[in-house]
C-alpha cells in the first residue's frame, strides 16, 4: 500500500496546460496539451520551440536563413524540428513525419555553422587495440537539421555512408589516423587519432 503523504503535492502548486511532448508551456502550433502540475516562480516558464518558423521557396524544396533569403519569390513555413535521432527511428519505423527542406546550397553562413560536429572517436586522443581481438572503435557525429545523410572517409579514402544519428564502426590502422565526415551539403570536418595496438 502506498503512502498517501508521499503523493501529497505542495500547497503552492497549480495547474496549467503543457506541451504533452516537451512538458513546456505550449505554442499556438503545439496539438498535443494536457494539464499538469507546476509550482509559481520556481517552474519553468519557458514556451515550447519545438516547432519552429522557416523560410523557404515557393514550391518548398529549398530553405533559407535571414542570410541567404532572396528578395522576394519565398514563403514562411511553420515545421515540427525533429532531432536526428528520432529521425533515423522514425524512417527505420516507416513513420511519416515532415522534414525541412534542404538549406540552400549557396549559403555561406550555413557553411560556417553547419559543421557536421564527430562525436566518436575524440579527437586528438590516442586509442589502444588489443592485438588479438581488434575491437572497431565507432564513428557518429552531430549534423544540423536540414541533414539526413554524411558520409565517412579514412585517411581521405571514402569508408562508407550512412543517416544521420546512426552508428558506423571500423578497425583503424595503428599510427595516426584521419577521419573525416561530410554531410550531404557538402560540409566537411576532419579530426585526427592515435593507434596504438598493444597486447592486453
Amino acid at each position: 500500500m502506498y503512502d498517501e503523504e508521499w503523493f501529497r503535492l505542495p500547497e503552492d502548486c497549480e495547474q496549467r496546460k503543457v506541451c504533452s511532448e516537451t512538458g513546456l508551456t505550449p505554442s499556438e502550433h503545439c496539438t498535443n496539451i494536457v494539464m499538469d502540475y507546476f509550482i509559481p516562480v520556481i517552474s519553468s516558464s519557458k514556451k515550447c520551440d519545438s516547432w519552429q518558423e522557416v523560410l523557404v521557396s515557393a514550391d518548398e524544396k529549398v530553405s533559407y536563413c535571414k542570410s541567404c533569403a532572396p528578395a522576394n519569390g519565398y514563403k514562411k513555413k511553420w515545421y515540427k524540428i525533429v532531432d536526428p535521432d528520432m529521425q533515423v527511428w522514425m524512417e527505420e519505423n516507416k513513420t511519416a513525419y515532415e522534414k525541412v527542406p534542404p538549406h540552400n546550397p549557396n549559403c555561406e553562413k550555413i557553411f560556417e555553422e553547419g559543421i557536421p560536429n564527430i562525436t566518436s572517436p575524440t579527437s586528438n586522443t590516442e586509442y589502444l587495440i588489443n592485438k588479438k581481438d581488434k575491437e572497431p572503435l565507432q564513428l557518429t557525429c552531430k549534423t544540423a537539421n536540414d541533414v539526413s545523410k554524411v558520409y565517412w572517409y579514412i585517411d581521405n579514402k571514402f569508408y562508407k555512408s550512412s543517416y544521420t544519428g546512426e552508428k558506423q564502426f571500423f578497425v583503424p590502422d595503428e599510427g595516426p589516423v584521419k577521419i573525416s565526415c561530410t554531410d550531404d551539403k557538402g560540409r566537411n570536418k576532419d579530426i585526427w587519432i592515435r593507434v596504438k595496438y598493444v597486447d592486453l
